[in-house]
């Protein structure tokens, strides 16, 4: 913890966790989304709402699924919108300033 966010984890971190492992769950089964024709048009605009404090986040809520930046993305997104919804703007911008691919050059 220390070696990827810094020496305020000494003061921080209170040694509580909880984990949840969805190999043993018995509910869980498979690996991505699949969704049927018109679902996600149903669906996606639902993500981008706060839900009675809820931000929903994972492949499933990006336009593109099954993929490793859909989760990037949608974390990014969803980061962003709960600092929105916290009226933290300026953490908002630096989230998006950093994680929304904007330092990559072309």
């Amino acid at each position: 913890m220390i070696e990827v966010h810094g020496d305020i984890v000494r003061e921080q971190w209170t040694g509580k966790y909880d984990r949840h492992c969805w190999e043993n769950d018995e509910f869980q089964s498979g690996a991505w989304c699949s969704l049927e024709a018109g679902q996600q048009a149903l669906y996606l605009p639902a993500y981008f709402r706060t839900e009675i404090k809820t931000v929903f986040v994972g492949e499933h809520t990006s336009y593109t699924h099954a993929w490793t930046w859909s989760t990037l993305e949608s974390t990014s997104r969803g980061t962003t919108q709960l600092l929105l919804d916290m009226g933290l703007v300026d953490e908002a911008k630096d989230i998006t300033k950093e994680w929304m691919a904007r330092w990559m050059k072309m």
